[in-house]
């Protein structure tokens, strides 16, 4: 049987769909957010607000100390570096310039990029089923690629390859390498949902604000002055992606100062930072990657729904064709996993072919 049965596990379930829709729903306000705002200044006050609050409202947790943190430092700071700032600065610039559904789309071959770490850090081998799902999985995504808005077109990298696909994959690769991290201290049980989202909220938020305000001019030197741009045309305009990718200009801060920026930035603070991320971490605390991978498949669609009517975005039959053959591919990949799927809170499952402890993969992404 797929899916839980008792009352507890059951409303569990819901909250699997509704951290998505508030995710989904953060993640189109984000869209129309990057209409006024940069990327890194736009993913610097969401996690410094948010982290801000949250440390508020744990003010009175015996964790927030020095010694107890620092115990656990490495682990936050990678959490920070791969799940908080550097992928959500580079999802935040593919969002820019996509369609909210591909991006959407894209994120969810994220649980394939969690079984090629688990082939990597445990030698965990892929069976049929797994790699027929890659497989499978990977033709739809080829169809996304594919499938590209004008805004893509005028930034290809390379042949049908553009610089936000780039950005997106690169993202999604270590976003799952930080959200694995973060499922590992979660279990751990040193840390609540909460704790950890408003600790590592905090720093990404104001590292961020750091480079925008004080490490930003440098970025605009090697921008405007063409002594520090490589002579190659395709090297070159790789490199004004890069600058545009952690710059801010005056009008972008200005903005700030609009009602509507103001209301779409504390909706995505509050549904996105504070409800969406905190459910997804419960999530990842109690549920198996097989229901957490399959439940995320709402991810793209919530998206699509919701990006239709506020953006007036159309999904195209190429974009339904691709997510077809993507959810087709991940059911085949968790053929042998289709069981109740709530997991034991410990850091750790009993390896039924080695008797090795590893900690639990998760799915899905965001």
């Amino acid at each position: 049987m797929l899916f839980p049965i008792n009352y507890y596990q059951g409303l569990l379930m819901y909250i699997v769909f509704v951290g998505y829709f508030c995710l989904a729903s953060a993640f189109i306000a984000n869209k129309l957010l990057l209409s006024h705002l940069s990327a890194s200044l736009l993913v610097g006050l969401r996690m410094a607000i948010a982290g801000f609050f949250l440390v508020l409202f744990n003010r009175k947790s015996t964790r927030f100390n020095w010694k107890y943190i620092k115990q656990d430092l490495p682990l936050m700071a990678a959490i920070v570096l791969f799940t908080t700032s550097i992928p959500s600065i580079l999802k935040a610039y593919a969002l820019q310039n996509m369609f909210a559904f591909k991006l959407s789309l894209i994120w969810s071959f994220d649980p394939f990029i969690t079984a090629f770490y688990a082939y990597l850090i445990w030698r965990e081998k892929l069976n049929w089923n797994r790699a027929l799902g890659i497989f499978i999985a990977f033709i739809g995504i080829v169809g996304v690629v594919v499938a590209r808005s004008p805004g893509e077109q005028a930034l290809t990298a390379w042949s049908v390859i553009s610089y936000p696909e780039i950005a997106a994959f690169i993202a999604m690769t270590l976003g799952r390498l930080g959200w694995m991290i973060t499922q590992y201290l979660l279990r751990k049980e040193r840390f609540t949902p909460i704790e950890l989202n408003s600790l590592t909220m905090s720093a990404s938020g104001f590292i961020t604000l750091f480079w925008v305000f004080f490490i930003n001019p440098l970025i605009d030197v090697c921008f405007y002055s063409s002594n520090f741009l490589p002579d190659e045309a395709l090297a070159k305009t790789g490199w004004q992606q890069l600058c545009v990718l952690v710059s801010t200009s005056a009008s972008e801060l200005s903005a700030l100062g609009s009602w509507n920026v103001i209301g779409l930035l504390a909706y995505t603070i509050i549904v996105g930072n504070f409800l969406g991320y905190t459910l997804y971490a419960t999530v990842l605390k109690r549920y198996s990657a097989t229901l957490v991978s399959l439940a995320g498949f709402s991810y793209p669609i919530f998206a699509a729904i919701i990006a239709y009517f506020a953006l007036g975005e159309t999904v195209t039959w190429q974009f339904v064709a691709a997510a077809g053959v993507i959810f087709i591919g991940l059911v085949v990949f968790n053929l042998d996993r289709l069981r109740p799927s709530i997991q034991r809170p410990l850091g750790a499952t009993q390896d039924e072919r080695g008797g090795k402890k590893r900690p639990i993969q998760s799915g899905g992404g965001l």
